[in-house]
This record gives C-alpha cells, structure tokens and sequence, in this order.
C-alpha cells in the first residue's frame, strides 16, 4: 500500500536571494513586527503606553488602550509626634522631683492675656471620669463638650490682664465654675477651651515621652529651671 503524500516543505530562501515584491513585504512585516514588540516591551516597563503591548497580565493590550493599573497598597500614614520644648521638660522632670504640680504659661491675644495651667491629680481625674460616665457615649459631640469643659475647670488657675489677675482656685464644684467661665467674653472662653486641649494633649506627651530612657541627660540637668511649679 502506498504511503499518503505529505505536503512538501518548501525549501528555504535567503532573503536576499527573494525577488523584489517579496523583500519589500517580508521587510514591511518585519517592522510592523518590531515596532509592536518595541511597544510592548515599554508598556510592560512603565514606559509610553496607548498603541498596544502586553499588559501586566500577559495580554496583548490594542493601539490606543492602556494596560489597566494595578491597585496600590497604601502605606498607613505614621502619625507625627509633636516637639516638647526642652523649658517644658524641664518643668515635668522638676515638678515630679520635688512632688509638685506640672504647670505651663500661655499668652493669647499677643500677649494681652495670659493664662495659667496645672496639671490635675489622680484623684481629681477619677473624678472628672465618674461625671463623664453619665453623660451618653452614642452622643459624641456631647461627651467632647463635656470633656473640654470639664478639663477646663480642673487645670484653669489664672487669667492675667492688663486690668488685672484673676484666679480659679482648686474646687469639686465644678457647676459653679463652669457657670463662672460662661460668664467671659465668648472669644476669650472658646480661647481658653483651645488652649485647654493643648494643655491636656502636652500632658499625655509628656507622660508617654518621660518613660524613654532618652527624654532627658543625665547629670541633673532638670533641677536647672528659672520656672516655677505651681502650688495646690
């Protein structure tokens, strides 16, 4: 039985040795060719892109589109830790030493007025958590009133004028002192809640900065304060 007849493979030409019509086609081919893998190729690096290549997945992208882009993994932003002034850690590291109150100075209105804040105790901000505990955690804009102003009455101790000082003693009766600071000019009182918040924020830095070992040098660098702490 005779076997099948096979296609026969025509032999191979040289490209040079094709006639004229066949190498200006074979030449035209070959630029179209090199031309899309050139593309390609910049595509798939980051490079120029919206006439075809390959996209990140392995698949040819038509002239005028563009490979999709991949979604980025965004890194948490770390949040920023604010300065200490070294006179405020001064003050801290003195206050604790000689078992006094942390107190800061603050100027407002350019100077005009300064006021005087101290750091609470222990027991005055169980205090301040008990009255806050019966106040509604769903009502948030409520509860952050009432932690300001309640901050507020705890570390207020003097507003300085050119009229004059005025003093806010310790106190339970934090009613009567709310009442008495709603009684000062609206700039003034929402001046002081800003700056309250500050203070309260320097604190709990300060807290949280005093356990590194490198808060401060040794060599009893924090007993050399011209400030003063305050008294209860």
């Amino acid at each position: 039985m005779a076997e099948p007849l096979q296609p026969k493979i025509p032999e191979t030409v040289d490209l040079k040795d094709a006639d004229p019509e066949r190498r200006e086609l074979y030449g035209k081919a070959a630029q179209v060719f090199t031309e899309e893998r050139r593309k390609s190729m910049e595509l798939a690096s980051g490079g120029p892109a919206g006439s075809g290549g390959m996209n990140s997945s392995g698949m040819f992208v038509p002239g005028g589109e563009t490979a999709p882009e991949q979604p980025k993994t965004e890194e948490p932003e770390k949040p920023v830790e604010p300065e200490i002034a070294d006179e405020d850690k001064r003050a801290f590291v003195r206050a604790i030493l000689s078992d006094r109150v942390f107190e800061k100075l603050y100027p407002l209105f350019g100077g005009q007025v300064e006021v005087t804040f101290v750091d609470r105790s222990t027991e005055e901000t169980d205090k301040i958590f008990d009255r806050l505990g019966k106040v509604n955690l769903l009502d948030e804009d409520a509860w952050s009133a009432e932690a300001d102003i309640l901050c507020l009455c705890s570390t207020l101790r003097e507003i300085k004028t050119p009229e004059g000082r005025k003093s806010f003693p310790p106190t339970d009766d934090y009613t009567a002192r709310r009442a008495e600071l709603r009684k000062l000019p609206r700039p003034l009182y929402e001046a002081l809640i800003d700056t309250s918040r500050n203070f309260e924020e320097l604190i709990n830095h300060l807290i949280i900065k005093a356990r590194k070992p490198d808060f401060w040098p040794a060599g009893g660098n924090a007993l050399q304060s011209r400030r003063t702490t305050g008294t209860r």
